[in-house]
């Protein structure tokens, strides 16, 4: 009987492969199946499981189109056949040889919904990183073997270090959303959701390889992503305070307000199209006037105009301006208006601080397109200069040669009378050149 399914989504790890199933190879927990979903890979993942099968018998490979590590999950979960089901990512590994052992046996003598081990990251090698706490995180950190309540697991992170009773899963039919980002805390948050207790031990299960994937904004770095990835916070919101996970609950909003006002967020017109779309119902069932970020979400869902924010905009831009212009001093009155509205608006910083970019990006605006318009018509801008200096050297010329004639005309009708006034002459004659040269 397999006791223990491992799910894994795969979309072109071919390098991590042979790493991460060895790690479920090492594992003293023997009756287990891993299930490999391959989501359409582009590179030689599909070669790769297919060689690593002849070495493992454990091995079970599938092949969908390319639809998202969701999806490739929710296969896997149909295929198993084990009691428990637990997760594997194709560029992670799991850590204490152990760990399956220990949580499958402490779940099935307890009958427990879910069990929960412990998370590390790890270096793209599989070292762990020792200079991540992985004990002060979002989530708990389990440090003896215990039962807690859902609610003290923390945020709905980090799914992927508990194992899931299959008949669990099944009969609250808890599985991954169809968003193409943001799918695991909403899995995780349902489970949490509808279960009585957790079951807990000090075992290091799980070993994420955080630097493949990088940070969120990397991951979300398109208009669908983005979209995908507001939605799930609603989602999320939704489970969490229907059922009165009020501590974990304010925890995410406080996740999401970071997210969009995370400096790199903060003026991305994206987001801002995303929220409005999202929380087009309003934000009231989930946020109040005392939460942090209220007035900027507000502002973006209610698509409000602030007077102050017009002002201080044009301020902003005249003061930007003037900091350019080194060589002038900046007018007092301005300042003086500038600092007033400042002091006035101390819960809305980010407001102010979005009109003083969009002013910057104004700014640049208008240069850019000056310097297009003046590299679009370099050419033509060329020919002209060049035409203007061609008929300006010829005039000089002309000029010159004109002013040459009418001296030597004279010098050749007068006689000379004395070397004095000759000399004059020639010094006259040679200024005269010198001053139209200098024209």
């Amino acid at each position: 009987m397999v006791k223990v399914s491992i799910i894994m989504p795969v979309y072109n790890a071919s390098r991590f492969l042979k790493m991460s199933c060895e790690s479920v190879a090492k594992q003293t927990l023997k009756d287990v199946e891993l299930i490999c979903v391959d989501d359409g890979s582009t590179d030689d993942s599909l070669e790769v499981l297919n060689a690593l099968n002849e070495k493992y018998d454990f091995i079970k490979i599938f092949s969908q189109k390319n639809k998202g590590s969701g999806y490739a999950r929710n296969t896997g979960m149909n295929k198993a056949q084990g009691e428990y089901i637990a997760f594997l990512d194709a560029d992670d590994i799991f850590i204490d040889d152990d760990a399956l052992e220990k949580m499958y046996f402490y779940g099935s003598k307890n009958d427990a919904d879910i069990v929960c081990g412990n998370l590390k990251r790890i270096r793209q090698n599989g070292d762990i990183e020792t200079n991540y706490d992985f004990k002060n995180t979002k989530f708990a950190y389990f440090n003896k073997k215990d039962v807690v309540l859902p609610i003290e697991y923390g945020i709905p992170f980090a799914f992927y270090r508990n194992i899931f009773k299959r008949e669990f899963i099944e009969e609250h039919g808890i599985i991954f959303p169809d968003l193409i980002r943001g799918q695991d805390p909403i899995f995780l948050a349902n489970a949490l959701a509808n279960t009585d207790e957790l079951y807990v031990l000090r075992t290091d299960l799980y070993g994420y390889n955080h630097s493949v994937g990088g940070g969120v904004n990397i991951k979300v770095n398109t208009y669908e992503k983005k979209i995908a990835y507001i939605q799930h916070f609603k989602n999320t919101f939704d489970i969490l305070k229907d059922n009165d996970f009020e501590g974990p609950f304010a925890a995410y909003k406080r996740e999401f307000m970071d997210y969009i006002l995370f400096q790199n967020n903060l003026y991305d017109e994206d987001i801002r199209k995303a929220i409005h779309e999202v929380f087009s119902d309003g934000i009231n069932k989930y946020f109040s006037k005392e939460d942090y970020g209220y007035s900027y979400l507000e502002m973006i869902v209610n698509d409000e105009e602030d007077n102050d924010f017009d002002t201080f905009a044009e301020i902003k831009e005249y003061l930007i301006k003037e900091t350019l212009l080194n060589d002038n001093f900046i007018d007092v009155n301005y300042l003086r208006e500038y600092v007033k509205l400042l002091e006035g608006n101390e819960d809305n910083i980010p407001l102010l601080e979005k009109t003083s970019i969009n002013k910057v990006k104004e700014i640049e605006t208008e240069v850019n397109e000056d310097y297009e318009f003046l590299s679009e018509n370099y050419e033509s801008l060329n020919d002209d200069f060049n035409l203007v200096k061609t008929k300006y050297k010829a005039e000089r010329a002309e000029k010159e040669e004109t002013i040459k004639n009418e001296i030597t005309e004279e010098i050749n009708e007068k006689t000379i009378e004395e070397p004095q006034e000759e000399e004059n002459r020639i010094n006259k004659f040679l200024k005269t050149i010198k001053h139209f040269h200098k024209e």
